[in-house]
């Protein structure tokens, strides 16, 4: 990725080595998450400086995902709720995610993903937490991709 100021937690590869999606996790974030106020995690799409790909950004609370696009021109902006798309890795009943440090939060994510990836569009459909993966045009992006997290 030819050395972009911030460095993604997780990236997410096409066959031919191309980024498809950059995730920044953040336990403990500074300011509010969530579709009303952008500002703060459109800042951190910015700051990784690559608007080619999708963006998603990970706090205990939600999941906001950016299209492809530079956020100072518009982009489609989807959130979820981060306890409903993981609860099928980790039980958060027991482990609830503002609990985990960053980088069991991350391996959560992680985890999703790699499940996620090789599901069909039809099976994530069937499942209300996970359907905005198939309509946000990423599931399609990523599927059987490569999924890498980036070391600490």
């Amino acid at each position: 990725m030819n050395n972009p100021p911030f460095r993604s937690d997780i990236v997410v590869y096409s066959p031919d080595r191309k980024p498809k999606l950059l995730v920044d996790v953040k336990v403990r974030p500074s300011k509010p998450v969530d579709e009303q106020h952008i500002e703060w995690p459109a800042e951190i799409r910015r700051q990784h400086g690559y608007f080619d790909c999708y963006f998603l950004l990970v706090t205990p609370e939600r999941m906001l995902l950016f299209a492809p696009g530079d956020p100072e021109l518009g982009t489609q902006i989807v959130g979820a709720d981060s306890t409903a798309v993981l609860q099928r890795q980790l039980d958060t009943t027991r482990f609830p995610l503002r609990q985990l440090d960053e980088q069991q939060l991350v391996s959560a994510v992680y985890s999703w993903l790699m499940f996620s990836q090789f599901k069909t569009a039809d099976e994530l459909l069937a499942d209300p937490a996970q359907q905005w993966l198939v309509t946000s045009g990423l599931h399609a992006t990523i599927f059987h991709g490569d999924i890498q997290q980036e070391a600490a």
